[in-house]
């Protein structure tokens, strides 16, 4: 194997960001063909505007100066601080010559002298579950990618479901808002978000709660504004206690107006059974296309063990995509 030179990428390196974007524009073409990707502006605001209590490292790999291969760590300064997080990706034109191998090599040296004990990587389960398997990961969280066609939709069921839901939803209020979080909303907003790392499941993943308070919310807010990033957010808010007790959100990247994403849905608890879920889904995707009539599809994924949510996706007419999975090598 031609030896590999490594390349540390900072924030205003714009010509080694550049590349990066074009090598991780191959790896979705070759691979993900027909998923939304974030332009350019997007992708390098994960350097230029890191979330807040996130300490990105981005490395390209080289050979005679051609960029092979790539990996970044995604780390966090405040909770799960043994782990981490990242990506490794090879061209398609330089795999099966021990790339992959040499990155992860080189994101496990670094990961131990940062003092980290476990690596975290997502990927497909088709083309990245047998070369994690190989170096000793073990796959500890299985979700899938599905998509909803909003060129073929079933609206006519669409607004079945959403009529069935709101008979089921009396004591609670609808409200909607385009980008950042009212000030009045903000703490409820904060109780939401701080419970999608202990409601949501996480099968055999060990992960230590991601707690926010209205700062931290807004600062993560901020970051998607510095992105670019526009969003749709419907709450429930309970009409006795003026709590927000549900919100769903859905996001859309510039330069890909046609894919949305949709992002978390959570519903406290002690307000389930009342199709609370269902009913924030249907009043967003209905807010996201008056606003954004040139979005054809959403994706979403969901870890295969959350069946309250996989329900409501199916019956929305979502459709799988492919099978991911996190994997974990303890260090």
């Amino acid at each position: 194997m031609p030896e590999l030179h490594f390349v540390d990428v900072g924030p205003d390196d714009e010509k080694d960001l550049r590349r990066w974007y074009d090598l991780v524009t191959a790896v979705h073409e070759s691979d993900r063909a027909g998923d939304p990707l974030p332009g350019f502006a997007t992708w390098a605001g994960q350097l230029r505007f890191p979330s807040p209590g996130s300490e990105p490292h981005l490395v390209l790999a080289e050979v005679e100066s051609e960029v092979v291969g790539w990996f970044a760590q995604w780390l966090s300064t405040r909770e799960n601080t043994d782990a981490s997080p990242g990506e490794v990706e090879v061209h398609p034109a330089h795999r099966r010559r021990g790339y992959g191998r040499a990155l992860v090599a080189e994101w496990t040296r670094r990961a131990t002298a940062l003092g980290r004990t476990r690596l975290i990587a997502e990927g497909t389960q088709s083309t990245g579950g047998a070369f994690a398997t190989a170096l000793g990961f073990r796959a500890v969280l299985a979700d899938t990618q599905r998509r909803l066609d909003l060129r073929t939709v079933d609206q006519a069921e669409l607004d079945r479901l959403l009529t069935d839901a709101r008979s089921h939803a009396a004591g609670y209020s609808l409200v909607q808002w385009t980008g950042s979080t009212p000030d009045a909303y903000l703490p409820g907003m904060a109780a939401l978000e701080s419970r999608m790392t202990t409601d949501a499941p996480m099968d055999d993943l060990a992960w230590e709660q991601v707690v926010y308070d209205a700062d931290r919310l807004r600062e993560k807010e901020q970051v998607l504004e510095a992105w670019g990033t526009r969003r749709w957010t419907s709450v429930a808010v309970h009409d006795v206690s003026g709590d927000v007790v549900g919100s769903t959100t859905v996001g859309l990247h510039p330069d890909a107006d046609e894919g949305a994403f949709q992002w978390q849905t959570i519903v406290s608890p002690e307000h389930r059974g009342h199709r609370l879920g269902l009913l924030l889904k249907l009043e967003n995707l209905a807010f996201l296309r008056a606003h954004e009539p040139t979005v054809q599809t959403v994706d979403t994924w969901n870890a295969d063990s959350n069946a309250p949510m996989l329900q409501v996706n199916l019956d929305m007419g979502f459709e799988v995509v492919r099978q991911w999975a996190e994997y974990e090598l303890v260090l």
